[in-house]
Parts: structure tokens; C-alpha cells; sequence
């Protein structure tokens, strides 16, 4: 007998932005436990641009040659959100 739970049409999409690869797998393995389809990038080159196509970023605050602080200021600023 199958699940009662109706299986979203869609998944989430999630940026994870992690300077650790381990760290970055360990989050992208619970969110694939869900309904989230998740990307990685190790560095903050690039997660800025790619905030569009991924609407949720799971972001950490060390990166390699950035702040965390700066990537998500940046991010609201090209997204148009205003804090």
C-alpha cells in the first residue's frame, strides 16, 4: 500500500554556499530528504547571480575571500529586497 502523503509536482530549489565541502554535503543530504532539489558552491563567486534561479540560500558567514555578511547584502540588493 502506498504513502497518503502527495508528492509535491515541484521541488525547492536551495543554493547551499559553504567553504567546506563536507558541511556542504552533510546540508544537501538532509535537504534532499525533503522536498528540496539543492546546488553547492564552495566559494562566494557566483551564488549572487545564481540567487535567481535558486530562491533559498543556505548561507554560511567564513568564506574564502568574503564575509557571508557581504554575499547576503549583495544578493538582497540584486534581488530587490529591502531589509
Amino acid at each position: 500500500m502506498g504513502s497518503l502523503r502527495a508528492e509535491p509536482k515541484t521541488r525547492d530549489r536551495v543554493l547551499v554556499v559553504d567553504g567546506r565541502p563536507q558541511d556542504c554535503g552533510l546540508v544537501r543530504m538532509y535537504l534532499g530528504t525533503g522536498r528540496f532539489e539543492s546546488r553547492s558552491r564552495r566559494t562566494a563567486l557566483g551564488p549572487c547571480a545564481d540567487a535567481e534561479m535558486n530562491p533559498l540560500m543556505v548561507l554560511t558567514w567564513m568564506l574564502p575571500g568574503v564575509d557571508g555578511h557581504a554575499v547576503a547584502r549583495i544578493s538582497r540588493e540584486e534581488a530587490g529586497i529591502r531589509s
